[in-house]
């Protein structure tokens, strides 16, 4: 519910800036505000639907509320020449590519989009996948969708760069930036979903 009110705040606030553009850039930081807690209602959302049998409302890809801009882009109040959307996270847009742990927020948001599917597949499903015979000369639709989910997880971790993989970076190393706990959840969210998939 929360997500749906932000997202009606959202669209009043582009349809004021569309009407009044020289209002812009004085509400810039303000719209700002309004997109990350967007954002951060929809990975809450994800993250209490997922234990429940409920399906989460939103797709991902669909929504018309751009992503967070870097926290640095942020802090300085710099509006960057372009913004990501949610369609725009894959391997194909550049923008995507080598995204930093100033983007986490962007990285957990699409993280967590991919963490309620593979979850509510690997409940429904594991029993199913246990008794699949490895010698199946046919594919099953259950080992499609579970290609499908590893193949996304796989893309969204392409997009990150090195720089936010752990162990190829070290956690010592965002904790003096301050991003300690972000680095942390980021890898730890993307390690539990191997857990999910491979268990």
């Amino acid at each position: 519910m929360a997500t749906y009110m932000i997202q009606s705040l959202l669209k009043m606030a582009d349809d004021s800036m569309e009407h009044n553009p020289q209002e812009f850039h004085a509400s810039q930081t303000q719209y700002e505000q309004l997109v990350r807690t967007y954002w951060c209602c929809f990975a809450q959302d994800c993250e209490l639907s997922s234990g429940a049998r409920q399906h989460f409302a939103l797709s991902f890809s669909q929504i018309s509320v751009p992503l967070p801009i870097s926290d640095r882009d942020f802090t300085f109040n710099h509006t960057p020449a372009s913004r990501l959307m949610p369609a725009d996270m894959n391997k194909d847009c550049v923008l995507a590519k080598g995204l930093t742990i100033e983007h986490g927020l962007t990285i957990v948001t699409r993280g967590f989009d991919i963490f309620v599917r593979i979850l509510r597949f690997a409940n429904e499903h594991r029993r199913a996948l246990a008794s699949l015979s490895s010698n199946d000369s046919t594919i099953s639709p259950l080992l499609l969708t579970w290609q499908v989910l590893k193949e996304e997880l796989d893309e969204w971790r392409s997009l990150q760069d090195v720089t936010v993989r752990f162990p190829a970076t070290s956690v010592q190393s965002h904790v003096a930036l301050g991003y300690g706990e972000l680095f942390a959840y980021i890898n730890l969210v993307y390690y539990m979903r191997y857990l999910f998939l491979f268990s």
